[in-house]
């Protein structure tokens, strides 16, 4: 487990649940990179990207983060796996072929999630089903690639023995 938990919330409700009940330090502020935040080895946004009509500036920011803290960032969004939709990112319409009436304005492919980290400036990008959520491990600096290779590696050899 982690030494020490910290998260970032805009919803004022879920900053006092996670304080009261969680034992995480959550901060009721956006993410602002040059904020003083502890280091920290692993930086997740959960939940969040799918819900902004241009989420490079978020995923940017984390980004620049990462790659000056050597951190490993874990990212989720829904993939919409359909495979006429494997290269798009498209925005939500009430004509989108997917769900209508989620609070989702954007959608993804594997390979457009892959694309927006990319962008950002990812090194290395290591999709993960965990449990029925796209998990997407990325990596923006030299060091901290290495060190995602190695745990991709050592789950694929572990995965390969079992089997």
């Amino acid at each position: 487990g982690a030494e020490y938990v910290v998260g970032y919330d805009l919803n004022g409700l879920l900053v006092d649940y996670a304080a009261q009940r969680l034992n995480v330090e959550v901060r009721p502020v956006t993410w602002d990179r040059h904020a003083d935040h502890p280091s920290a080895d692993l930086v997740m946004c959960i939940s969040v990207i799918e819900h902004l009509n241009d989420p490079q500036p978020l995923v940017g920011e984390f980004a620049a983060y990462c790659a000056d803290h050597g951190s490993i960032l874990l990212a989720s969004v829904p993939i919409h796996g359909a495979e006429r939709y494997r290269d798009v990112v498209m925005p939500y319409s009430r004509s989108s072929p997917f769900r209508a009436g989620d609070t989702h304005v954007m959608y993804y492919s594997e390979k457009g999630f892959v694309s927006l980290l990319r962008r950002a400036g990812a090194r290395h990008v290591f999709p993960e089903r965990v449990r029925g959520w796209n998990m997407h491990f990325a990596a923006f600096n030299d060091e901290a690639a290495k060190r995602l290779r190695r745990a991709q590696r050592r789950l694929e050899a572990a995965r390969a023995s079992s089997s």
